[in-house]
């Protein structure tokens, strides 16, 4: 049959504006969500409770669902959800939904395949064993790697659509090594559309994204481009260390700074903190608990004005115990031994200001007893918000 040259044009057209759909993302990255802004808090990195807090934990945890939480960001590691080739741990992701769903949590899985300087495979992609690989030992858009990682996105995008997920994070903070590595900018956007394409495959309205470090002020060329190439902007956004007062207009041109990036997208705080130190008696730790106070109420105040920020997370509920923050000394000890020469009195102050950091990020004490910001967490919460119900949700 003859088609006539204005028929073969218009269905040219067609195709192409299908492809293009296909690779450029949702028209509203957020679609499957309600208006307004959706905030969660993740739990911790201990919940296995090594200092026995799990009661009072979860007695907050509860608090905070009862207050208004709506979103929750949940663990789902490639090397625990595949441990050996296509033996998949389906379980162990279904479980972590379902506890969203039944408590009516959106739930925003971190299936990272990036996270920070290292990527994180399976094992039979693994041979070393290494907890993290550099990004540099290897290429993430080799089709050994690709391949693999959609598979898993095979099963677990469907699997989270069918638990109200509207989005997924397949990597966390690159800008941190790519500031020593420009030139592999490349090859995290190439990861990310790879990813994007597949996804969106599976699930048109699954919105995907790379996450960026607090580190985004730089305004590095790479970080736009990733902000750029994922379907919404994403950040971690910390409170400044450098300066003890709570400088409100600091705060708003740091997320003007990241909601102009983002070019009229919906904008994630995938993790929202601020260190509150070493937990003591003194009129100095009582002072930087209310200052960690003061920063959450600022920034949630400034986020209210901002109705591009769609999603916040609070990281984390609760500050790291003993046993964590020694195990991350011994991680960093090697690197920083290195950076100063093997200097180990320089070693040691570095790790103990790092520590007293990431150690007292949480909202709560390491025993489970809250702090100052607590309070301030769940009146940003209340009145209770309304459950979002999904809209438009479609799943292959």
């Amino acid at each position: 049959m003859n088609k006539s040259p204005a028929l073969v044009n218009l269905m040219r057209v067609v195709v192409w504006s299908l492809v293009m759909g296909a690779l450029s993302g949702p028209a509203n990255a957020f679609s499957l969500l309600d208006s307004g802004i959706y905030l969660g808090v993740q739990p911790g990195f201990e919940l296995n409770d090594p200092d026995g807090a799990s009661a009072a934990v979860q007695t907050k945890l509860q608090e905070a669902f009862d207050a208004g939480v709506s979103v929750v960001p949940v663990g789902a590691e490639w090397p625990e959800l595949e441990p050996s080739r296509n033996n998949y741990n389906k379980q162990a992701l279904r479980q972590r939904l379902e506890y969203a769903k039944q408590r009516g949590l959106k739930p925003v899985p971190l299936l990272y395949l990036i996270d920070s300087e290292g990527v994180l495979l399976p094992s039979y992609l693994n041979p070393d064993d290494e907890e993290l690989i550099s990004l540099s030992q290897v290429d993430i858009t080799d089709s050994a790697i690709m391949e693999r990682y959609k598979a898993l996105l095979d099963w677990v995008v469907p699997m989270v659509a069918e638990y109200d997920g509207f989005a997924i994070m397949v990597g966390n903070e690159p800008d941190n090594h790519l500031e020593d590595h420009p030139g592999e900018a490349a090859e995290v956007l190439e990861f990310l559309r790879q990813a994007k394409r597949h996804i969106r495959g599976i699930n048109p309205d699954m919105a995907v994204a790379i996450a960026l470090s607090d580190g985004f002020d730089k305004l590095q060329p790479y970080s736009i481009d990733i902000v750029d190439e994922s379907d919404f902007a994403s950040f971690n956004f910390y409170c400044s260390l450098e300066n003890f007062e709570i400088d409100s207009e600091q705060i708003a041109a740091r997320l003007d700074r990241r909601i102009n990036a983002a070019k009229g997208k919906p904008v994630m705080i995938q993790e929202l903190g601020c260190a509150s130190g070493i937990d003591t008696d003194s009129a100095a730790a009582a002072a930087m608990l209310e200052r960690q106070k003061q920063w959450f109420e600022t920034t949630f105040t400034l986020m209210e004005s901002r109705p591009s920020i769609r999603v916040a997370m609070v990281f984390q509920l609760m500050d790291w115990g003993d046993w964590l923050l020694n195990y991350y000394r011994e991680l960093l000890r090697p690197v920083f031994m290195e950076e100063t020469n093997n200097n180990e009195e320089m070693t040691n102050m570095i790790l103990d200001t790092v520590t007293a950091s990431l150690g007292s990020i949480g909202l709560l004490k390491a025993d489970g007893s809250p702090k100052p910001a607590w309070n301030s967490f769940l009146s940003e919460l209340s009145p209770p918000r309304p459950i979002p119900t999904p809209k438009n949700l479609r799943t292959p």
